[in-house]
């Protein structure tokens, strides 16, 4: 019989070392080592500074935030090298030379990532997972930012989900643009992605500040109804450079990818659909102002309609309304399509 009040380690332990079928030692602590890594796992390592290399009696050390501090105290910089994209710094190591015999001084060169799955690695998220199946896993920044190694932002992912992420994270975007609402538990079941990748696609759109809980309330209260982040970028694109320019060129600027594709008037009155219901909304609540060409919009067809009689060049009627001449030439566009569609 186990002892009571015997901790759970103590129990496993005893339980692999009982009876007729005696594990060996390695096993027994191949299975503490698994059960310690669940019970740390996603949780908060411990502060302080870990020693990762010794020159003159001096230690370098690491620290869970993912910095190197050199023998002397300071914190080094990490090294950006080509190719390769986990940061590394040099550290100086006393070693013996093989075919000397002498102790030299060798400058060496450590990756800090592997330093913090090798320091921390029990502690990320994935490292169950990663444990069992070291080639198939791989420890990286939650954000994809290579220069933020704390214990904050490292997780293990799968490899093969990380490659195909590119496709996978365009999916996941989707789903957060045309329902901003959704957890990521909701968007990885709707994607077959995992929670994790879900997780960092949400941190990238946060950064570009479009899924701003507070900014899509904010946006959805003036427009009146409820919002994307699509709807967010083009209320923001207001905001910040007024109606200027025709739906047109807005559109290009913020979808220039579907823009390129919009070949036909109806591929890109749908591409300009949304364009054209804010700005309409937010002209309504006064919080934009009218451009010249819509104020003399009505104007500017009736010259367009009459130009047999009156001779003027798409070029005279913009200067007379200070407009741009490829918005009179647009707006003509638009009148002589109308006029085929309707024969």
């Amino acid at each position: 019989m186990a002892k009571k009040g015997l901790s759970g380690i103590a129990l496993a332990r005893q339980r692999n070392t009982m009876g007729k079928n005696h594990t060996s030692p390695e096993i027994t602590d191949r299975f503490i080592e698994g059960l310690l890594g669940r019970l740390r796992e996603g949780t908060e390592p411990p502060e302080g500074r870990i020693a990762i290399g010794v020159y003159h009696q001096k230690y370098y050390t690491l620290d869970r935030d993912g910095y190197v501090w050199g023998f002397n105290g300071e914190k080094m910089k990490y090294l950006s090298l080509p190719r390769k994209k986990a940061p590394r710094v040099r550290i100086h190591k006393l070693i013996k030379d093989p075919s000397t015999g002498e102790i030299i001084n060798k400058e060496v060169e450590i990756n800090v990532l592997k330093l913090m799955e090798k320091e921390f690695g029990p502690y990320f998220p994935g490292y169950s997972k990663a444990r069992l199946h070291p080639d198939e896993y791989m420890l990286i920044p939650a954000d994809d930012n290579w220069e933020n190694l704390s214990w904050k932002n490292l997780v293990f992912v799968s490899k093969k989900e990380y490659r195909e992420l590119g496709t996978k994270k365009a999916l996941v975007k989707m789903f957060f643009e045309l329902c901003p609402g959704l957890t990521d538990q909701e968007v990885a079941e709707k994607t077959g992605v995992s929670r994790v990748h879900v997780w960092r696609v949400r941190k990238e759109l946060e950064s570009e500040g479009l899924l701003k809980t507070q900014l899509f309330e904010q946006v959805s209260s003036v427009l009146g109804f409820n919002v994307t982040s699509l709807h967010v970028r083009v209320y923001t694109y207001f905001m910040e450079n007024g109606a200027d320019k025709t739906n047109l060129e807005i559109a290009r600027e913020l979808f220039p990818q579907q823009a390129e594709q919009a070949i036909t008037n109806t591929a890109k009155k749908l591409l300009t659909a949304p364009i054209v219901r804010i700005k309409k909304r937010l002209i309504e609540k006064g919080v934009l102002e009218e451009s010249p060409l819509q104020k003399h919009r009505d104007e500017v067809i009736n010259l367009l309609k009459n130009k047999g009689s009156n001779h003027l060049t798409n070029q005279q009627i913009a200067d007379q309304f200070g407009l741009k001449k490829e918005q009179v030439d647009n707006l003509s566009r638009t009148l002589i399509s109308k006029k085929k569609g309707s024969v």
